[in-house]
């Protein structure tokens, strides 16, 4: 929850580190993520319900 008041009703969060871009490419097209994704896009309702942020820190 933000503190200050910008979590958009948002209360939980998944945080992936990734040593690349190339990692990252792997892991998303990988069937046990995909899998997941979609039970937790369905259990959010619908894509709407699921906010991503991708960053890449140098």
């Amino acid at each position: 929850m933000s503190p200050e008041g910008r979590s958009a009703g948002f209360i939980h969060a998944f945080v992936m580190d990734f040593a690349g871009p190339t990692e990252r490419d792997a892991y998303l097209s990988h069937p046990d993520y995909v899998a997941a994704a979609t039970k937790l896009v369905r259990a959010a309702d619908g894509e709407d319900g699921i906010l991503v942020v991708d960053f890449a820190i140098p």
